[in-house]
């Protein structure tokens, strides 16, 4: 079981998102700023992957990811950003601050669960390990990034 963060400022997405990801088997914590999420990604709990959304209000969805990637513990955790924007610009903008994946809203959910899953085992198989020891090292963000 794995445990996904999600950071949507809009409640109704984070519970739906919960709800779905609860369904595949994960473990799930919906919080609706880029601090509370910051905050969370920084105490004591080891998540396995983020879905933040790129419009957030006070600290957009890229500055969230562009902290979390800085920060020892969460560098490479797997990142899937989401949002209603559609632009090249945006898409860009979500890769270059440090996300593995952009996925347009609507989300297609099988896709976006498919998406996390595929990540979280990427990273537990370039580790050794489950996830769950504190240890977040994988290397595949490039070959995710590619073309998406």
């Amino acid at each position: 079981m794995s445990k996904i963060l999600i950071i949507d400022d809009d409640a109704a997405i984070g519970r739906l998102l919960s709800r779905q990801l609860a369904k595949a088997g994960h473990t799930v914590e919906a919080l609706t700023s880029g601090e509370a999420g910051l905050a969370a990604l920084t105490g004591p709990t080891t998540w396995d992957a983020l879905v933040c959304d790129l419009g957030l209000p006070s600290m957009t969805g890229a500055q969230v990811v562009e902290l979390v990637r800085a920060e020892e513990r969460t560098s490479t955790l797997p990142v899937v950003v989401i949002s209603a924007r559609t632009s090249m610009q945006d898409h860009t903008l979500a890769l270059e601050a440090g996300a593995d994946v952009f996925i347009e809203k609507p989300l297609p959910m099988a896709k976006l669960i498919e998406t996390i899953e595929s990540l979280i085992k990427a990273r537990r198989g370039h580790d050794g390990h489950d996830g769950h020891d504190g240890h977040d090292g994988h290397d595949h963000q490039d070959k995710q990034r590619g073309g998406q």
